[in-house]
C-alpha cells in the first residue's frame, strides 16, 4: 500500500514543491489534509485516527515538514554551488550584499530565499532544536 501512496500521491506532492509551497498556507494546509487522509486510507484507519503515529509507522514525512527538508535542500545546495547554473544570479549572500554597498553600488534588494530561509530558522527555533544549522 505504501507503494501505491508513492505512486499516486507522493510524486505529486513532491513535483515543483519548492515553488508552490511558498502559496498561501490555507492552501498547503489543505493539501496537508487531503495527505493525512491519504495515510488513514492506506493503513485502513478510523476517519478520526491521529497520524502522527500513522506517519512515523510508515516513514512518511508529513507535508510541513517535507517542505522544510527540500528548503533547507535547496538552500544548502545553492551555498555549496550545487545548484544549476541558471540560480547563479537569483539570491545573493549577505556578504555580496556588503561587498556590492562598498563598491559604490547601493541597493536594497533582497533575496527571493530569504523570507524561506527566516522561515526555516524560526521554524527549528520554535521546535526547541539547540543545534545551530552551519551551511
Amino acid at each position: 500500500m505504501v507503494s501505491l501512496y508513492n505512486s499516486l500521491f507522493h510524486c505529486h506532492l513532491l513535483y515543483a514543491l519548492e515553488i508552490w509551497s511558498s502559496a498561501a498556507e490555507s492552501l498547503v494546509n489543505e493539501l496537508y489534509k487531503k495527505q493525512k487522509i491519504a495515510i488513514q486510507i492506506i493503513t485502513n484507519s478510523k476517519y478520526n485516527a491521529h497520524t502522527k503515529p500513522l506517519f512515523r509507522k510508515l516513514t512518511i514525512l508529513p507535508l510541513p515538514e517535507l517542505i522544510t527538508y527540500t528548503k533547507a535542500f535547496t538552500f544548502q545546495s545553492f551555498i555549496q554551488n550545487l545548484s544549476p547554473l541558471s540560480f547563479n544570479e537569483v539570491w545573493k549572500t549577505n556578504r555580496e550584499h556588503r561587498m556590492a554597498g562598498k563598491e559604490g553600488r547601493s541597493f536594497s534588494w533582497k533575496p527571493v530565499f530569504y523570507s524561506t530561509w527566516r522561515s526555516f530558522t524560526w521554524i527549528v527555533r520554535r521546535r526547541g532544536k539547540k543545534t545551530r544549522w552551519r551551511f
